[in-house]
């Protein structure tokens, strides 16, 4: 079911970005290359605003096909900047525990390959008390880091966050399920679910 392209366009027109992104979608071959377009040309702060845009244009798209619900476009870039502002505050917590930490350089988290044969999925969540909501993501990469497949979801409800990352990890798993996926290596950000998940297959195991 298509979308219609005014309503694409309200959206970036209140955004204030159109005039940074029009010529990169203008130019752009396919939408990959779009997106890793916008990642190279723009600086941080405007890449920000994009994906609060991107995040609108799906969650208004999903409203509109799924719950026939079409919200004004500055409601729905409201609420997308403000998970962004949430993740970025996230980050800058982590930065600056880290730094009082001090860890030695071979602490330092880093990406490493999975094993020949074998995919990544990211899988993490956030959580919006404002609205109620709280969001499901998974991100699929190969062996090389480059992207493959995302999805998000949204579920209603205020819920304490490790149960919200439960959430996107099963949802996440019941994903990669469908589409037939069986080398697959989850990367999970929540210690409580990491440390969870290992004690309920010690427990199994015995």
């Amino acid at each position: 079911m298509s979308y219609p392209l005014s309503s694409l366009l309200q959206v970036w027109t209140c955004s204030n970005t159109w005039h940074h992104v029009s010529p990169i979608i203008a130019d752009a071959e396919s939408l990959n290359d779009c997106i890793f377009s916008l990642l190279r040309t723009l600086d941080g702060d405007q890449i920000a605003n994009v994906a609060s845009v991107l995040w609108c244009l799906w969650q208004r798209r999903n409203d509109n096909v799924w719950n026939n619900v079409e919200k004004p476009p500055q409601l729905s870039l409201n609420m997308a900047t403000g998970y962004i502002r949430q993740s970025q505050v996230a980050c800058k917590h982590f930065h600056s525990s880290t730094t009082t930490r001090a860890l030695p350089n071979n602490t330092i988290p880093r990406w490493m390959k999975p094993e020949l044969g074998f995919i990544k999925c990211n899988v993490d969540a956030s959580i919006s008390s404002e609205a109620r909501q709280f969001m499901l993501g998974g991100c699929i990469c190969n062996s090389n880091g480059e992207f493959m497949l995302a999805r998000t979801s949204f579920s209603h409800g205020n819920i304490p966050a490790a149960e919200a990352e439960a959430s996107s990890f099963l949802a996440a798993a019941h994903w990669v399920s469908q589409m037939g996926l069986t080398h697959v290596i989850f990367k999970l950000d929540c210690t409580q679910l990491y440390d969870s998940l290992r004690s309920n297959r010690h427990k199994n195991s015995k």
